[in-house]
């Protein structure tokens, strides 16, 4: 399955939406390298990565793989929250603490309301 996404720019802000199913590796890069390039063109400091819409077919490897990139490519960012399915919370919070541990300020959440009082704090 493909993977598709949009983004919005709210100020500083980068609302990212992702729908498919990640099973590569390679689609994950796609992904995260289309983020920080609009993140940066936009000169955004903050984003928001609406998830919910995506199922994760990932080794656990893979997921720290994902992470570790992500964290290289990203410190510049001042806060990242991903919005998942609850289905996909195992793999996402594994993620998240990959990330974390590599100095990412990131944090996975369920719901956009969450998403928005930790991108407010």
């Amino acid at each position: 399955m493909t993977i598709s996404y949009d983004f919005t720019v709210e100020g500083d802000l980068l609302l990212a939406k992702a729908r498919g199913t990640f099973d590569t590796l390679e689609k994950v890069r796609a992904y995260q390298m289309a983020v920080i390039e609009v993140f940066h063109e936009h000169g955004c400091r903050r984003v928001i990565c609406d998830e919910t819409e995506l199922v994760y077919r990932l080794s656990i490897f893979e997921i720290f793989q994902a992470a570790q990139t992500l964290s290289e490519l990203a410190r510049f960012a001042h806060k990242a929250v991903l919005v998942t399915n609850p289905k996909q919370m195992r793999g996402a919070t594994f993620w998240e603490t990959v990330a974390k541990n590599r100095g990412l300020l990131v944090r996975i959440v369920e719901t956009h309301e969450e998403a928005q009082r930790w991108m407010d704090e």
